[in-house]
């Protein structure tokens, strides 16, 4: 049972405040005085204004207003749709596990409230969640490494298709420098400085396993967040050139959600238009192309013309002399096909 105390009543004053009060619905100082004592605390207007005063010079911003009435509410940093965006982000994260997305969510819901969070909406998680509970500590941990030049260790796997983990490096850890964290797609990546090699690195974080923070320090590396940005594509590293393609011009929106507003448009037509991207080209930005292969035309740079060839000669070497008809397959050349 809560003592009728100075400090019991304001915990208790702020407990009314942070689940029943908003910008929209207030708290008068005849409900509060009733609140309380039904607690069994006795209160009057001035032990109230004591307790208010108390909150606010500790930080909580506690107003008063006229508008709906007269009353207090506590302001609230975040409205509803704002939350619904973040706990949406939350859901639909891959990199993060059911059970975290659910804890984080209900942290998020807690800063509005009853009556906002009647609001929200049912949320839905995404289908595709890890089943790595250590994702949201691992983050702190090379945050803090990265912070501090400290090294760290930890294991690494890929998931084969029996669905199991197989590690890399036959179960060695990895022992490098974390300089970043990036998220790219919903996932999150450690970026790594490998002394060994001289270069960068990213590494999935829902991928790590037995992650820890070394005492010994390192020398700093410098690392450009945004120059790796430039010259990577979903967080696969490679170097930076320009990419100038003809594309559809249906295509304009799915190219500036993918690509930003920072693109050259030229030659404008009725049916096309030519853009030039300055990107890394990497196996994810060949796979973005190939979704659109009949409404893009690569013109340069040569060695994407190349991977696309190289692609498509791979995919006639497999398909090629296949023949599918009314559900069933026949094999043969096309001549034979026709004959």
């Amino acid at each position: 049972m809560i003592h009728g105390d100075a400090a019991g009543r304001t915990l208790l004053i702020l407990n009314i405040l942070q689940k029943q009060s908003d910008a929209e619905h207030i708290i008068s100082m005849p409900d509060l005085i009733a609140e309380l004592a039904a607690k069994g605390i006795a209160a009057d207007r001035r032990t109230i204004y004591q307790s208010l005063d108390a909150l606010r010079r500790n930080g909580w911003d506690i107003r008063f207003t006229r508008r709906l009435g007269q009353g207090y509410y506590l302001n609230r940093p975040f409205q509803p749709a704002e939350i619904m965006i973040l706990t949406d982000a939350v859901q639909n994260s891959p990199a993060i596990s059911r059970d975290q997305a659910d804890h984080l969510s209900e942290r998020l819901k807690n800063l509005l409230s009853i009556r906002q969070q009647e609001l929200l909406p049912a949320s839905s998680a995404a289908e595709e969640k890890t089943d790595n509970p250590n994702v949201i500590r691992y983050i702190e941990i090379l945050l803090e490494a990265a912070a501090g030049r400290h090294p760290v260790e930890f294991r690494y796997y890929d998931v084969s298709v029996n669905r199991q983990k197989t590690y890399r490096r036959s179960r060695r850890s990895y022992h490098l420098l974390p300089c970043a964290v990036m998220s790219s797609q919903g996932r999150y990546y450690g970026v790594f400085f490998d002394r060994k090699y001289g270069d960068f690195a990213a590494y999935r974080i829902d991928k790590m396993e037995q992650l820890q923070m070394l005492e010994e320090t390192e020398e700093p590396v410098y690392f450009d967040a945004e120059a790796w940005r430039r010259t990577s594509f979903d967080m696969y590293h490679g170097e930076a050139v320009t990419v100038t393609a003809v594309f559809d011009r249906s295509l304009s929106n799915a190219l500036f959600d993918r690509f930003g507003q920072n693109i050259i448009i030229s030659n404008v037509t009725d049916t096309d238009f030519t853009a030039s991207i300055r990107t890394a080209v990497t196996p994810t930005l060949t796979a973005w192309f190939l979704q659109f292969y009949d409404r893009i035309t690569i013109l340069r740079p040569a060695s994407l013309i190349a991977a696309l060839q190289d692609i498509a000669a791979s995919i006639h070497s497999t398909y090629g002399e296949r023949r599918i008809e009314h559900g069933s397959e026949k094999t043969g050349t096309a001549s034979e096909n026709h004959q």
